[in-house]
């Protein structure tokens, strides 16, 4: 709460300082005065607390973001997918004669009855 740790303080001056600009257009007793400027600064301590307390929260939630983000961008150099997929030297036979052989056929359709009997050996 470095930031924002006088941030109370801000709220207590204003606050006295509206009440006794109200004393001076709406004349009351000096009793009253006193009792309004007592709970004026009750409330506006607190709310400046607990805004105080918000907004570095809410400050330090950002920074760490920031820093996690900068963290994975720096992280992420390589951004090429791995799959690894283990199987038996028998299972891999049977499925190297289902995928096409060259880049061209790459994303050629393959029938579904040839992965349903591989799939079915099991």
């Amino acid at each position: 709460m470095k930031k924002f740790g006088d941030l109370p303080i801000y709220f207590i001056i204003i606050g006295l300082l509206l009440n006794i600009i109200i004393y001076f257009y709406n004349r009351v007793p000096f009793i009253n005065l006193m009792i309004r400027s007592s709970i004026v600064i009750i409330l506006f301590a607190a709310i400046g607390y607990f805004l105080a307390f918000v907004l570095n929260d809410a400050h330090t939630a950002l920074a760490n973001n920031a820093k996690r983000m900068v963290t994975v961008a720096g992280k992420q150099t390589n951004s090429a997918s791995t799959i690894d997929i283990r199987l038996d030297s028998e299972e891999e036979d049977e499925l190297l004669k289902i995928l096409p052989l060259s880049k061209d056929e790459e994303f050629v359709e393959v029938n579904p009855e040839s992965f349903k009997t591989f799939m079915n050996k099991d």
